[in-house]
């Protein structure tokens, strides 16, 4: 692609559209709130990489892993990656797409952001001044820089003839068929007679309803914990749906599981984010696991859960 301004210019809409620009949240850049120019330079020992400090960490804006990850499942992503990447939560195989490309797309924008600043120290300067984890969010210069990147390109070439067969959608169960008729059936037989009321529900053996776990799949749920874990643990600007006074911001919220996020307040974990993913309701029988902490525990719990449905019933 040709020089820069012609790249910024082809990214801007990606970048704006990815970092939510133009709502409450946004993060595409803060130059109206803070001074861009204001920025300091220190050397360490020989050989180390320059140090920057000022207003100009504040400044610039940011993209994190996880609000990219949203952004990929969207048709405008798709001209990025050459792939249909939509719809993830219906089917293990959408949602191991969309988790494979994000790391992958991901990871060289981290690594275009640290080589490609427009200032020396850009990079280490917005990661001191957000306290954002290293390697978890991306700056636009990065960003515009691996869009035009060869790199790129081999990955959408590679993405491409790896998926290159679009992911059927659940195919709908057959409708019932129709009860033939006739032109000359012979008419209905007359209602029969009046029988005597079924026993008292004290003497009946009491009903139960059919397990919810018969519709849900590990092959098919287990991607999916994995994916809201990981992103999760990524944020850096949690946008909780509840913040209690402890510190606990719940993530996200569903019928069969709740991802919530703590900053410890005390002891050895002072100011560390912990993320736990509570299982609820027909996944918490599935599973036999209330609450996992990792995504160890989490696989090691959907590995259960198949592993028990492949047993044959005794």
């Amino acid at each position: 692609m040709g020089p820069s301004s012609k790249r910024a210019a082809f990214a801007r809409p990606f970048w704006n559209a990815a970092t939510c620009y133009g709502t409450a949240h946004a993060t595409t850049t803060f130059h109206e709130q803070h001074n861009k120019r204001d920025y300091r330079y220190s050397h360490g020992r020989c050989g180390d990489f320059v140090s920057q400090s000022g207003q100009r960490g504040l400044a610039l804006g940011y993209l994190t892993k996880v609000r990219f990850v949203r952004f990929l499942s969207t048709p405008m992503a798709a001209t990025l990656t050459g792939v249909d990447l939509s719809r993830p939560g219906q089917g293990a195989e959408r949602a191991s797409r969309l988790i494979v490309v994000a790391e992958e797309f991901f990871s060289l924008l981290v690594r275009y952001s640290l080589s490609h600043p427009f200032r020396d120290g850009d990079y280490g300067n917005v990661e001191r001044s957000r306290k954002l984890p290293h390697g978890s969010f991306c700056i636009f210069t990065g960003f515009q820089e691996a869009l035009a990147s060869v790199e790129l390109e081999a990955l959408r070439a590679e993405w491409r003839a790896r998926y290159a067969a679009p992911v059927p959608d659940p195919e709908p169960l057959p409708p019932a068929p129709e009860a033939p008729s006739s032109p000359s059936a012979p008419p209905p037989p007359p209602p029969p007679p009046a029988t005597a009321p079924p026993p008292s529900s004290s003497s009946a053996a009491p009903s139960r309803a059919p397990d919810a776990t018969g519709t849900l799949r590990p092959d098919r749920i287990g991607p999916i914990l994995v994916a809201e874990y990981e992103a999760a643990s990524a944020r850096g600007d949690p946008e909780a749906v509840h913040v209690g006074p402890s510190g606990c911001c719940v993530l996200k919220t569903t019928k069969l599981f709740t991802v919530q996020r703590t900053i410890a307040r005390r002891g050895a974990q002072l100011g560390r984010p912990r993320v736990a993913l509570i299982a609820k309701g027909a996944l918490k029988r599935a599973l036999r696991v209330a609450v996992m902490r990792s995504v160890p525990e989490v696989c090691s719990a959907v590995n259960g859960w198949a592993a028990r449905s492949t047993r044959p019933n005794n």
